[in-house]
């Protein structure tokens, strides 16, 4: 939430809950919502945490988005929102490196 923080967003919603799955936050960037996925790692062995981010995560993903956007009376189509990876490696000693990458749905 930090990292949103500095980033100037404003936090709506942390932790939401759908059908799908969760979204980690809701955050406003000016005019747009961004849904976003933080996925953190204490260590490479598994791939980074942009790399963990296969097809289906995606999906699932995208579905979040849709659901949390219908139960808050939004239309996906006219409503100005993306959905964000932040990827946070914790290495001990370390500041944790953080690798934002907006609109992870998009082709």
């Amino acid at each position: 939430m930090a990292y949103a923080l500095a980033c100037g967003w404003e936090v709506l919603e942390t932790n939401v809950r759908t059908p799908s799955g969760e979204i980690d936050l809701i955050v406003r960037d000016q005019t747009e919502l961004a849904l976003i996925e933080v996925r953190a790692r204490r260590t490479e062995s598994f791939g980074t945490g942009v790399e963990s981010l296969t097809p289906r995560k995606r999906s699932r993903m995208a579905a979040c988005a849709f659901e949390y956007l219908v139960a808050r009376g939004l239309h996906p189509d006219t409503t100005a929102w993306r959905v964000d990876l932040i990827a946070v490696t914790l290495t001990p000693g370390k500041e944790p490196g953080v690798e934002h990458l907006p609109h992870v749905l998009a082709d």
